[in-house]
């Protein structure tokens, strides 16, 4: 079968199964903002994950932490690339956050002078399916270290998973 035959057929059997429209295109890929990504359920992503390494205790949750800390400097160095302002880049990256489904959230405070950040998420996928929300903790210390320029942590204060919102604050590793 040639690419535009399997593309009729899979689109074929999915619409069998559901009315919403496919993410990919013809030839299997998701394109968005000019990159291919995949499409992965927050079930698989991090809890399946979290599952299979669970043996292996906290080294899992550095895995995340430190996967989504380079997820989110490569975030920054985009909208760094692409002419946001400084100012407006965390805003930036928690609205991609909103479009791809990784959360909703707002910047509480945005200090660059004192290099501290707060942030609240009112959806978080891995809250959802988790027990911490290692991934994102990464991403908000990745996406605020490469924007002040400084080695940080990110600490969640409070967990969806447990109460109403998810609660960050990122600060230099010296504090």
């Amino acid at each position: 079968m040639n690419r535009k035959e399997l593309y009729e057929k899979y689109k074929s059997m999915m619409e069998s199964i559901t009315d919403e429209p496919a993410l990919a295109d013809e030839n299997g890929k998701i394109i968005r903002i000019g990159e291919r990504w995949i499409a992965l359920s927050a079930r698989y992503w991090p809890s399946a994950f979290l599952e299979v390494v669970k043996g292996i205790g906290p080294v899992a949750n550095t895995f995340l932490y430190n996967f989504g800390k380079v997820c989110g400097e490569a975030i920054v160095s985009r909208y760094i690339e692409a002419g946001i302002p400084k100012d407006k880049v965390v805003e930036y990256v928690l609205a991609g956050g909103w479009y791809f489904g990784w959360c909703l959230g707002y910047v509480v405070k945005q200090d660059f002078k004192n290099k501290i950040l707060k942030t609240v998420l009112l959806e978080n996928f891995e809250a959802d399916y988790g027990k911490g929300c290692h991934f994102m903790r990464g991403v908000h210390a990745g996406a605020w270290g490469k924007l002040i320029g400084e080695k940080v942590y990110c600490e969640e204060l409070e967990c969806k998973s447990k109460g109403e919102v998810c609660r960050f604050v990122v600060k230099p590793e010296s504090d």
